[in-house]
């Protein structure tokens, strides 16, 4: 196991050859490079400060052009706060904060989030790529309680390759599709880490333990992802077939005692016909059924030996796809930074913004400006 985590440690610190491609996830407001541009310090040229009210619940403060949010300024919302930078009604960059604490700061296109941000949650935060509205293309999710994803998004799921770290220091690194381990990967699990619950910190029987999945985030644990239950504690490194976050179809298994399993697999248990190799050298071609061994016979030999090829070969595929999903995850380490850089000049346009925000109230208790009601369809952020 330690030459295993050493060689994964290797590709991750000398990386992978990847492929970067924006699609269509940059915000027109990024620059090529996927930057941003500074926080300018003068106010938009032809804008003046005004405050909108729209409703009761809907309130604008800042540079307007046109009648449109144009410039720096705060909107105010039943359920949400914005400030940042506007163009000509819609976001660009900026800090959004929502009732329940969630954030976003990063960049905007025609009222979705888009191009690359920062989402932070109580426990957890997500850093990387975004296509109206949701985690899309390369991204980094990290957590307070320890555990981390990095690779590809699709529908705001981990879909297609990348790394998942867990918190007992086990390791997952392959395929995904729709928010589970599925397709062909290499799980290296820590033989020493307990069995324990996420969040009571007690000790939980084999059986009652689930492997999380990535719809429990937005779900009343939203750090379930990152607490890794082992499908079976006597495991060291399985490579081979999942589907559904679990192992299922053929793959090589070696545990901490020394044994290698190459068959089949159905619900993370041996199931079907296999061949296993203890670590006194004793082999037994056989056939199991829920991880038990049923029968091992000469006349089991040829079925166990061709459940022993498709392992292989399923083996040598996570293998391959190991390569794959480390260069997703060497992209989506590169994306997180550029979502560092848009954080932090968002956060620089939100704090411009609450100056304009300011400087509005100022001008209008002194009674220089009048309050402004508009109809609800000329808001400015109509894409929200």
């Amino acid at each position: 196991m330690t030459k295993t985590c050493s060689l994964y440690l290797d590709f991750i610190l000398y990386g992978c050859p990847y492929t970067l491609r924006m699609k269509n996830a940059r915000s027109t407001f990024q620059r090529e490079d996927g930057s941003v541009p500074e926080a300018p310090t003068k106010p938009a040229v032809g804008s003046k400060l005004r405050r909108y009210e729209f409703s009761k619940d809907q309130v604008y403060l800042g540079e307007v052009l046109d009648n449109t949010a144009h410039g720096h300024g705060v909107l105010h919302c039943r359920d949400c706060v914005f400030g940042g930078f506007w163009e000509h009604g819609m976001e660009r960059i900026g800090s959004y904060l929502w009732p329940s604490g969630v954030q976003y700061h990063g960049t905007w296109e025609k009222g979705y989030r888009q191009g690359t941000g920062v989402e932070k949650h109580a426990f957890y935060h997500y850093k990387g790529e975004w296509v109206k509205d949701c985690k899309q293309g390369y991204g980094v999710l990290g957590g307070e309680v320890g555990g981390r994803y990095e690779g590809t998004w699709h529908n705001n799921l981990r879909d297609g390759y990348g790394m998942e770290v867990y918190k007992d220091g086990g390791f997952y690194v392959g395929q995904f599709n729709k928010g589970t381990r599925e397709g062909h990967g290499v799980r290296v699990f820590n033989p020493n880490a307990k069995l324990r619950d996420a969040f009571t910190n007690e000790r939980v029987s084999e059986s009652s333990a689930e492997v999380p999945s990535a719809a429990d985030l937005e779900g009343k644990h939203g750090v379930q992802i990152f607490e890794e239950f082992p499908e079976n504690d006597k495991t060291e490194i399985f490579r081979g077939h999942w589907k559904e976050d679990k192992r299922n179809g053929p793959g090589i298994e070696r545990t901490a005692f020394g044994e290698t399993y190459e068959g089949n697999f159905k619900e993370n248990l041996r199931h079907g016909h296999g061949i296993l190799l203890t670590a006194e050298g004793v082999l037994y071609y056989g056939r199991w059924k829920k991880g038990k061994l049923l029968r091992s016979t000469r006349t089991l030999i040829r079925a166990s030996y061709k459940s022993s090829l498709l392992a292989r070969e399923a083996c040598s595929s996570a293998h391959r796809k190991t390569w794959l999903a480390l260069s997703r995850a060497h992209g989506a380490r590169r994306f997180a930074s550029w979502a560092d850089l848009a954080h932090r000049e968002a956060y620089k346009h939100s704090a411009l913004a609450e100056e304009k925000e300011k400087e509005t109230r100022i001008v209008i208790d002194s009674g220089m400006v009048p309050s402004i009601n508009i109809v609800a369809q000329n808001k400015p952020g109509g894409g929200m």
